[in-house]
């Protein structure tokens, strides 16, 4: 009966191979707190599904965080939704997957990157800038300053949702001037 049930699920790929029929219409994925999201398994999921707008890997880490970030960039220019948040304070050199995200994914209206403590302020403010449609955006936990707060005010003017929790460099007043334009 299981059987049955898969093959409902899969097609015959010419050259061999199956695939799973529903892999072209799929565009919300979540896989979250998995231990070793590899570059390689990211080249299967981008493979598998190409028209991905959607996608939660919370509390899933990777050793090569930077260069997965840079080939979901690469693959999902249409993102919409990234929830990259960690369980732990995540510290690496990610930057550079940061950097492709802000260049690339101008169509992100939700973004998640907290418990991050390794992106720099700088990063984060191109991401803020280079994403005008954010309407959600969770920063806890991660190394921000009053710049960032002075970013959001400037380039964000749809957003709705806004988490700063454990971000203790900010200053009262950047967050109440903050508020006071919205």
């Amino acid at each position: 009966e299981d059987r049955t049930w898969l093959e409902r699920f899969l097609k015959i790929v010419p050259g061999g191979g199956r695939k799973p029929v529903y892999s072209s219409k799929l565009t919300h994925l979540k896989i979250t707190r998995y231990p070793s999201l590899s570059n390689k398994k990211i080249k299967g999921i981008i493979h598998t599904f190409p028209n991905i707008i959607h996608l939660n890997f919370e509390g899933s880490t990777d050793d090569r965080f930077g260069k997965t970030l840079k080939l979901i960039a690469k693959s999902y220019p249409n993102l919409e939704y990234l929830n990259i948040s960690t369980l732990h304070g995540f510290k690496s050199e990610s930057d550079i997957g940061l950097s492709a995200i802000a260049n690339s994914c101008h169509k992100l209206e939700y973004l998640n990157i907290s418990g991050h403590t390794g992106f720099s302020e700088i990063i984060i403010c191109n991401v803020i800038c280079s994403c005008p449609r954010l309407q959600q955006l969770d920063l806890s936990y991660c190394e921000i300053t009053d710049i960032t707060i002075e970013e959001i005010a400037r380039s964000c003017p749809n957003l709705k949702y806004l988490n700063l929790r454990g971000c203790y460099k900010i200053s009262k007043e950047a967050v109440d001037q903050l508020v006071s334009l919205n």
